[in-house]
């Protein structure tokens, strides 16, 4: 089925009379059945559920901003969980990444909810907490912060990510919230058209018309966007034990901690990335993001991951490892001077394992980010 929401760019973009009296029809239609259908969707699976905490929810719900959206995160405040963001890094690793560890320790009361992928860092939520700074409020968030992600080819404002993760309705609705419009400009793009305002204004008045929940049970769409928590019945300290140390280090070459699969299958001869040194787009992100939560009292916690470091000692990039030894200090300096919640795992650069290839960890490097982050919330409770 259509999903006229997702769908509202390719709507604007019909050129007929025919076309637009189809639109204009279908707005009418649910303008007339919203008040018939709310109260059928007021009993469904989801308002029944209105108190769980999800693990995961469907990214496009995110990008655009919706009902479902908006309930995973209540949620999450409301049973005191945690949001994880992350990019690539953070995606599932067979039950060993850090949240997926943190989720089944038997130990840890609390549940970890996950955002993750290629690209998605921090500045991809920024126009979502000020479309709802209210829903964000009071939210504990743990934020992934790679250092790769300053390299050469990512540091920049990358417009297929943010078209991935991103409604650019949404982005052009949050620039009126921006006090720096500079800054507004460096981190989502230049000066919207006049096109692009037209599509807003007709975006804001669908908002208004009709919910994106109440249009799906309008359109008969079933598919639950939400991803439960799955039970965990092995024994974790043993499981722990024998995967971590002994399984998954065999995959792994620990000389350049690179897997051999990766360098079978990829790249034979991996090298470390570089960092674009003449770009500060990946910190003006991390500082608005910092003075967003402060304004909106998001309790957000940094992780900082390391680098590959033994990939760059064994292809002798001093210059390489140079610079990022020197961005490793300027977050560190940054997190201190900004007085940021924030986890120091960079130390963790020349550790056997750490990495399945130039940029990611592996389950191992996730179990030993589990370590750190369960060694800082239990400082945090004894406080």
């Amino acid at each position: 089925m259509v999903d006229i929401r997702k769908n509202i760019d390719k709507i604007y973009r019909l050129s007929t009379l025919r076309e637009i009296g189809i639109v204009g029809s279908i707005a009418l239609a649910l303008f007339i059945l919203t008040p018939f259908v709310y109260k059928t969707f007021s009993n469904s699976e989801a308002e029944k559920k209105s108190q769980e905490q999800y693990r995961e929810i469907d990214p496009l719900e995110v990008k655009n901003n919706t009902d479902n959206f908006q309930l995973f995160l209540k949620n999450i405040k409301q049973n005191n969980g945690v949001l994880v963001l992350g990019t690539s890094e953070s995606g599932k690793q067979g039950g060993y990444n850090y949240w997926e560890l943190l989720n089944r320790d038997p130990e840890n009361p609390r549940e970890y909810s996950v955002m993750y992928g290629a690209g998605r860092f921090c500045e991809k939520y920024i126009p979502q907490i000020l479309s709802n700074p209210e829903t964000w409020k009071g939210m504990n968030v743990y934020i992934f912060v790679n250092p790769t992600y300053w390299r050469s080819g990512l540091n920049y404002l990358h417009a297929e990510y943010q078209s991935r993760y991103l409604n650019k309705n949404l982005i052009e609705s949050a620039q009126s919230k921006f006090e720096n419009q500079t800054i507004y400009h460096q981190l989502f793009g230049t000066q919207p058209s006049i096109k692009s305002h037209l599509n807003l204004l007709t975006y804001n008045q669908f908002s208004s018309i009709y919910k994106e929940d109440i249009s799906k049970v309008i359109l008969g769409e079933t598919k639950n966007p939400f991803t439960s928590f799955p039970e965990y019945t092995l024994d974790f300290e043993k499981k722990l034990s024998q995967d971590s140390l002994d399984f998954i280090l065999q995959k792994i070459d620990t000389n350049i901690n690179c897997t051999y699969s990766y360098l079978e299958t990829y790249n034979k001869h991996p090298k470390l990335t570089v960092i674009d040194t003449n770009s500060n787009y990946r910190t003006v992100a991390l500082e608005t993001f910092f003075g967003l939560c402060e304004k909106y009292n998001i309790n957000a916690t940094y992780i900082l991951g390391p680098y590959n470091g033994k990939l760059g000692a064994a292809n002798n990039s001093k210059a390489e490892v140079k610079e990022y030894d020197k961005l490793i200090s300027e977050l560190q300096q940054l997190f201190t001077a900004n007085n940021q919640n924030w986890i120091d795992v960079s130390g963790e650069s020349y550790t056997s394992g750490f990495f399945n290839d130039p940029q990611h960890h592996s389950p191992f490097g996730g179990y030993l980010i589990y370590k750190a982050i369960k060694n800082y919330e239990r400082k945090e409770m004894d406080n």
